[in-house]
């Protein structure tokens, strides 16, 4: 029996997801970094302008 992730989102809304986080930063001066969560707070969709990812708590 094939368990499913409840927390899995579909490869067609991860990439709406991702287009429609990078149009916003395109949009927006002074920010740097989008990350749209879900209501429980796992991760669907990160955007940056910059190249590299940091890993744990974000750099303010």
């Amino acid at each position: 029996m094939k368990m499913m992730n409840p927390h899995a989102v579909g490869t067609e809304l991860k990439a709406l997801f991702s287009q429609e986080l990078h149009a916003f930063l395109n949009e927006v001066n002074g920010v740097n970094l989008v990350m749209l969560c879900s209501s429980d707070g796992f991760e669907l969709s990160y955007a940056s302008k910059k190249t590299e990812r940091t890993q744990g708590k974000l750099q303010l």
